[in-house]
C-alpha cells in the first residue's frame, strides 16, 4: 500500500482548512487510526519518538476532494502547494536547505521522496539547455489526479524560490497532462510562466543554468549528517529493499579497487551471483542500475568535495575515461568538462553577488 507521512497530509489539512473547509468534516473521512495525526506538532512528535507511522495515499485524494465541495475550490490542490514548506517535508526539508543547488536539491528529493509521500516521483530530465522537472504520478488518470499534481507542481514551483532567492530566475513553462480547467488563470499567477494543458507529460521547464546557480545556505557538513538519517529512515520504510542497499555499500567498497562487477559483489556479500540477481529481480532492479545509482551519487558528492575529474573517473571505478564520459552525460545532460566549467562560471557570478 503506498503512504504519505502524517505531517505531509497534516499540512494539507491545514491549507483546507484554512480555505475555508471544515476539519471536523474532513476528519470524519479518514480511518480512525489517521485521525490523531492529522494534528502537525503530534506527527512531528510521532517522528521525533522515531515512530514510523504513516497513512494511506487515499486520504490525501479524500481530503482534496472533500475540500473542493465544501469550499467550491477546485483550485484547491494548488492553494495546498502554495502552503508546503520545509517542515511539511520533515528531515527531508532540512537536507534540501543545504543543498549547493537547485540541481542537487531535485537529486536528493527523488532519492527520499518516498519517506514524505509515495503519490509518484519526480525526475530531472535534461535537453540541451533545458532542464525538465518532471512529475510522474503513480496514478494513471490525470483528471483523477489533477489536484494532486497541481499539489506537488505548485510546492516544487514555491520551493525553488525559496531556495534560489538571490537569483533572478523564472521558469519557462509549466506543462499539464490534464485539460484546461475552469481556474487556469490561477495557474499564471502562481508559475508567472505560459501554462500549457493535455500535454503529454507534467513538466516544470527550466534553464539549467539555473538549476545549477549556487544556494548562500548550503552547508555539506550538515547535509551529510541529515542524509546519514534519512538513509536510516528510508531502509525502514523499505526493508523489501535492503538486500540492494547491501550491494550499493558493497559497490561503494568495490570501486576503491576498480571496475566493480556482478561476480566480484556477489562474492563480497557471500552469495552466488544467481542468489544477488534473483533478490535483486523481486526488488524490482539489477545489478546494473544499482551500479549505475551508486556511481552517479558518489560522483554528485566526488564534485561536491571539489574532486578533479580524473580523481572522480578513479574513485567511480572507471579504468577509461571515455566511459566515465559517456556515464557523466547521461546523467547530467552535459559532459563532465561542460559542467565544471558552469560551475565555475556560476561561483564567479555568485562572488560578484556578494556584498
Amino acid at each position: 500500500m503506498n503512504t504519505v507521512s502524517p505531517s505531509y497530509l497534516a499540512t494539507i489539512v491545514d491549507s483546507c482548512v484554512q480555505y475555508g473547509a471544515d476539519r471536523a468534516k474532513l476528519l470524519d473521512i479518514l480511518p480512525q487510526d489517521e485521525q490523531l495525526l492529522q494534528d502537525v506538532d503530534i506527527a512531528n512528535e510521532a517522528i521525533e519518538r522515531n515512530e514510523n507511522r504513516r497513512v494511506s495515499v487515499d486520504s490525501v485524494f479524500s481530503i482534496l476532494s472533500k475540500s473542493a465541495k465544501i469550499t467550491g475550490k477546485s483550485e484547491i490542490g494548488l492553494m495546498c502547494g502554495k502552503n508546503l514548506r520545509p517542515s511539511s517535508l520533515n528531515e527531508i526539508g532540512n537536507a534540501i536547505l543545504c543543498c549547493a543547488s537547485l540541481r542537487q536539491a531535485i537529486l536528493l528529493n527523488r532519492k527520499y521522496q518516498s519517506l514524505t509521500q509515495q503519490l509518484g516521483r519526480t525526475d530531472l530530465k535534461i535537453d540541451g539547455d533545458i532542464a525538465r522537472l518532471i512529475w510522474v504520478p503513480h496514478y494513471n488518470d490525470p483528471e483523477y489526479g489533477r489536484r494532486v499534481t497541481d499539489l506537488v507542481m505548485a510546492g516544487h514551483a514555491i520551493f525553488g524560490r525559496w531556495l534560489s532567492w538571490v537569483h533572478d530566475k523564472k521558469i519557462n513553462a509549466v506543462h499539464f497532462k490534464h485539460a484546461k480547467p475552469d481556474y487556469a488563470d490561477i495557474y499564471t499567477e502562481i508559475f508567472d510562466c505560459p501554462v500549457l494543458f493535455g500535454q503529454t507529460e507534467n513538466a516544470m521547464l527550466i534553464d539549467v543554468d539555473a538549476i545549477d546557480a549556487p544556494l548562500p545556505q548550503a552547508n555539506e557538513i550538515l547535509l551529510s549528517e541529515i542524509c546519514q538519517r534519512l538513509d536510516i529512515a528510508l531502509a525502514k520504510l523499505n526493508p523489501a529493499k535492503l538486500f540492494g542497499l547491501r550491494v550499493a555499500e558493497a559497490l561503494l567498497a568495490e570501486m576503491q579497487n576498480g571496475p566493480p562487477n556482478l561476480q566480484q559483489t556477489a562474492k563480497h556479500l557471500g552469495v552466488s551471483p544467481r542468489s544477488l540477481r534473483r533478490s535483486l529481480a523481486l526488488e524490482q532492479t539489477n545489478f546494473r542500475q544499482i551500479l549505475e545509482q551508486t556511481r552517479q551519487q558518489l560522483c554528485e558528492k566526488c564534485l561536491a568535495e571539489g574532486k578533479s575529474l580524473l580523481k572522480v573517473a578513479e574513485d567511480l571505478g572507471y579504468s577509461q575515461q571515455s566511459a566515465f564520459n559517456r556515464a557523466f552525460k547521461n546523467w547530467f545532460g552535459v559532459t563532465p568538462k561542460a559542467y565544471v566549467r558552469a560551475q565555475k562560471l556560476a561561483g564567479a557570478a555568485f562572488d560578484q553577488m556578494a556584498p
